[in-house]
């Protein structure tokens, strides 16, 4: 090499080692200043806490207790890391650290031997010292699990670790901190695992935790392979309750105040429970989660058989227009036939056919049950099947050919025409025919609305079916009935799925086929990604079913709203759902649209909030300062007031019907007066009439008072009609008399309502006699259930058949009494009368 080489090799080497010390000078820089932005600026060490940046820290080394019981127990339940992490407190960060260090098999057979030689020892030393000569029965435990152990290790089952288990708490001030440690030691004492805060060594343990080549041998303690793996957390522990960019928007965590977001594509269904009570936000909260459910790409079906009060789904149906539509079920409303079959046939074979048939037979049978109750016999249920089957042939309706279903569907006339025709023809088919024949008698008056053809639209995204117009007599029945064929109709395949939710659904769970049925139906819809969000008031119902298990089980998420809920309530809860002490502390709430929400073990305690948007379309009102959402509501509810002849009967007896009312929209000011709304049959004409009565004097039985609820409603409804016909002094009496007295044009009337089996035939002579010794005129109003038993008794002149009969006696006695009082014999009296009455007043 030249000097000329050298001399630029060595200026080339000097070069690169100048730009390598720059590089290196660089990074440290780098280095040390990230280290500066990742590392606390001030840590002060206690005995037994630090303090790192004002934030209190503190740890536990679990499994190594400073009494001398083991720390695990032979066998840990596999949930304690799930529970140990299934927290929301405010100001808390609860971190768990678990290192693994292997250990050769000839260390860790020696290690157990050295165990068992110091416990065999122990064992020797107990014997000694007990005046018995008895070993430790906890040692001769140990001394099994040790050689359990060693069994396993030898047979290569297992590998033996070294683990350190150390849970940090983070908390920004002492209250946080004592109920952070609290929950901790709530959850390590349920699974009998222990543990002890490192005293005097907190800053180590502290270190030994974090993720850095740092440990402490103190912390450490041996186990098998298969404990390790259920003390590792390796799974989020609010995997179901995370904020998934997929996932639904459901309220907001109280405690932590993060967003509450379900994933419902992670979970087994889409379906919900919802429990409340009255006044707690279960409806507002039920059409908070429709809103999103729909916006987010579903269709949803909301049932009620309630009043829309003080939310307003017809202001939601608006809003999302034209993609809603609100169907009113009922006299007046629309119709839903119950024999057709909600499923157009198109592309099933003859064997699903006959599935999709035979289906909507069982759900017509148990219309019949829950409507007929314990009466509806066993022959009678086979006679419906029989007659079904011919119902449906008459119609060219075939059980395995689904294209004859385009044919028109029979309807419930078409039905009854079959009894009939078997009744007169059929020997064997004759005492079943009549029957059904008799316990539906109301399709020709009271349910002759559902002698029509379906003439609802399913194909909207956002569809209401209000059932509250459907007679109380069949609307238990009913609501099962069209949740039932609502399923039928979505198990199709379709892109968005349905979510169906049902308000009040307490009336399923009274009969625990019907519950099952529902049940059934959606969790076979699950294929067809239809969701069910069920509300009720009680959890209890579900208990009495017998189906709270299986219920339970298929419905992942669990939503219990704590506004106004008793101790008794929430103990029962907490048994029910199998919830926690913190959860359980999450229902003690006054306020409505909160309470828990319940995944799998996961809770969080969550509160309904909803955007301004959102809070308008529910309630159909804008959230201002509150004197311009009062204006508001003034303006949706006009002047209401109760007619000058009907204030003393509602101030007394705590009634008010329809037609006693002056003005517009009665709802907003009866439910701030107490009133609940009912729908008892019409006295004088067919169909069904709106009523309030005040909640004071309606029992938990549903009876008012000491009586039924048809009676009261209708002595009340028929004090009405009297005093329209124009009779006077119209008085209620509840005992000791009969049911209505009133006068008109002199001659003084007593009126009794009987309802089928309230009284017998002696019963009714005694009545008829007391009676007639009191007033001039008696009449005894019943159904057609009772006419015939009513007449054999009192006599025909003396009954009459509630509705357009008793409307026709009505105007043919005040039009008879007041030409009597005109005829010309009488003239002569009433001038002298009239001419006595003016001289007394002079």
């Amino acid at each position: 090499m030249t000097f000329i080489s050298k001399v630029k090799a060595t200026f080339g080497n000097f070069k690169y080692r100048v730009e390598n010390a720059k590089i290196n000078t660089q990074t440290q820089l780098w280095w040390d200043n990230y280290s500066r932005l990742i590392s606390p600026d001030k840590i002060e060490v206690f005995e037994d806490y630090l303090k790192i940046d004002n934030t209190l820290v503190e740890c536990i080394i679990v499994g190594l207790p400073q009494l001398s019981t083991d720390g695990y127990p032979n066998s840990l339940k596999p949930d304690f890391i799930e529970k140990l992490m299934n927290v929301s407190l405010r100001g808390v960060v609860i971190a768990i650290s678990f290192g693994l260090v292997p250990i050769p098999s000839h260390e860790a057979q020696t290690m157990l031997e050295e165990a068992i030689f110091r416990n065999m020892v122990n064992q020797k030393s107990s014997q000694e010292n007990n005046p018995l000569g008895m070993t430790s029965i906890v040692q001769q435990l140990d001394a099994r699990d040790i050689s359990n152990a060693i069994e396993t290790l030898h047979d290569n089952k297992e590998k033996y670790f070294h683990t350190a288990n150390i849970i940090t708490i983070w908390a920004e001030d002492e209250r946080a901190m004592r109920m952070a440690k609290s929950h901790v030691k709530v959850v390590m004492n349920s699974h009998r695992v222990y543990g002890s805060f490192p005293s005097r060594k907190m800053l180590e343990t502290f270190v030994a935790a974090q993720p850095f080549p740092k440990y402490e041998t103190f912390t450490y303690i041996e186990m098998l392979s298969s404990l390790a793996g259920l003390l590792c957390p390796t799974r989020n522990p609010n995997s179901s309750l995370t904020n998934d960019s997929r996932g639904l928007y459901m309220g907001d965590d109280r405690r932590t105040g993060k967003e509450i977001v379900v994933n419902f594509d992670r979970l087994a269904a889409k379906h919900m429970c919802l429990f409340g009570n009255s006044g707690s936000g279960k409806t507002f909260a039920i059409l908070l989660i429709l809103a999103r459910l729909y916006v987010s790409g579903r269709k949803v079906v909301y049932l009620t058989v309630k009043e829309d009060y003080g939310t307003k789904y017809i202001s939601m149906a608006n809003h999302f227009a034209p993609d809603a539509c609100i169907i009113n079920v009922g006299p007046g409303g629309k119709n839903i036939n119950p024999l057709q079959i909600m499923h157009t046939g198109e592309g099933l074979t003859a064997l699903e056919a006959s599935a999709v048939y035979d289906y909507h037979k069982s759900l017509l049978y148990n219309f019949f049950k829950m409507w007929f109750k314990d009466s509806f016999s066993p022959n009678m249920e086979s006679y419906l099947n029989k007659s079904l089957n011919t119902a449906y042939g008459r119609a060219q309706i075939f059980r395995d050919q689904p294209e004859t279903w385009k044919q028109q569907f029979p309807v419930m006339n078409d039905l009854i025409q079959v009894w009939r025709d078997d009744a007169d023809l059929r020997e064997e088919d004759r005492e079943s025919a009549l029957a059904l024949i008799r316990k539906t008698y109301a399709f020709e008056d009271t349910l002759s609305y559902m002698n029509k053809q379906t003439d609802i639209d399913l194909s909207k995204g956002f569809t209401v079916i209000d059932l509250v117009k459907v007679p109380k007599l069949i609307r238990e029945a009913m609501n099962a009935l069209v949740t039932g064929m609502l399923a039928t109709y979505f198990n199709t395949k379709s892109d968005r799925g349905t979510t169906v939710a049902i308000d009040e659904g307490g009336a399923f769970l009274r009969d625990p086929q019907l519950a099952e049925m529902v049940l059934q139906v959606l969790t076979q819809g699950r294929s067809y990604d239809i969701g069910l969000l069920f509300a009720t008031q009680n959890c209890s119902d579900l208990e009495k079913a017998k189906l709270s298990q299986e219920f339970m089980t298929n419905t992942p998420v669990k939503i219990v709203l704590g506004c106004d809920l008793d101790k008794k309530s929430i103990g029962y809860i907490k048994d029910f759902l199998l919830l926690n002490d913190t959860a359980t502390k999450d229902l003690y709430t006054d306020a409505k649209g909160q309470g828990i929400i319940k995944i799998g073990d996961t809770h969080a305690a969550i509160h309904f909030i909803a955007s301004d948007e959102e809070y308008q379309i529910i309630k159909g009102v804008k959230r201002g300062n509150g004197q311009e959402a009062k204006a508001e509501l003034t303006e949706q509810a006009p002047l209401c007031k109760i007619k000058d002849a009907f204030v003393n009967i509602v101030k007394e007896h705590k009634i008010l019907f329809t037609d006693w009312l002056e003005g517009e929209n009665p709802e907003h000011m009866l439910q701030m007066m107490g009133y609940k709304t009912y729908t008892p049959q019409n006295v004088v004409a067919r169909g069904n009439v709106r009523c309030w009565i005040h909640a004071d004097i309606v029992k938990e039985s549903g009876n008012i008072l000491n009586q039924t609820q048809d009676h009261y409603c209708t002595v009340a409804q028929l004090y009405g009609v009297l005093t329209d016909f124009g009779f006077e002094n119209v008085v209620i009496h509840h005992a000791n008399d009969v049911d209505i007295s009133a006068e008109r044009h002199g001659k003084k009337y007593g009126f009794e309502y009987e309802h089928a089996g309230s009284h017998n035939k002696t019963e009714l002579i005694e009545k008829k006699r007391r009676s007639m010794q009191l007033y001039d005129r008696v009449l005894f109003i019943g159904s057609m259930a009772n006419e015939e038993q009513l007449i054999e008794a009192v006599g025909s002149e003396y009954v009459r058949r509630r509705g357009a009969r008793l409307k026709q006696w009505l105007s043919e006695e005040t039009t008879s009494v007041k030409l009597e009082a005109t005829r010309p014999e009488n003239r002569q009296t009433n001038r002298l009368l009239t001419e006595c009455k003016a001289i007394e007043a002079i």
